[in-house]
């Protein structure tokens, strides 16, 4: 039974979400668990990145959304009293639009880009690697494979 037509259609969002229709899909990453939705009214997304309640509003959490850079401890008097300056979130959000059926091309990639960025390593010019390439594919992988580990 569903009494909250806009916190009812929040969910947690870990990596991704979307919306659609018949021409477009617009996909947003994020590198941040957040809470979003896409469904409080038709053809918007909503991320909930930061929020805050400065009173408690008597549903049940009994204390106000705060998040402070400090907080008493909850014991004695002044319990959980926040102070300090606000939390401040930082991430990043990366869009992709394109047609439905070609969306997975272009935010896959960026997927790749926003949770497995590549890794520089450097040595010395004297160092000398065991093997310098390997390869055990005899052409390219399809765009939509990856080879994400591999045992001998």
């Amino acid at each position: 039974n569903q009494t909250e037509p806009v916190a009812g259609n929040y969910f947690p969002i870990t990596s991704s979400i979307f919306i659609r229709d018949k021409k477009s899909q617009l996909t947003l990453l994020t590198d941040a668990a957040q809470a979003g939705s896409g469904c409080v009214r038709d053809g918007e997304l909503e991320m909930m990145v930061h929020r805050a309640c400065l009173k408690d509003d008597g549903r049940g959490v009994g204390e106000p959304l705060n998040e402070t850079e400090f907080i008493t401890p909850y014991v004695g008097d002044n319990q959980g009293q926040h102070y300090g300056r606000g939390l401040v979130i930082r991430g990043k959000h990366l869009l992709a639009v394109g047609a439905p059926a070609e969306a997975a091309k272009i935010w896959r990639p960026l997927q790749d880009q926003l949770y497995m960025p590549l890794m520089p390593f450097f040595a010395t010019n004297s160092a000398k690697l065991a093997k310098p390439s390997f390869s055990a594919l005899a052409q390219a992988l399809p765009a939509n494979v990856q080879i994400v580990s591999l045992q001998q």
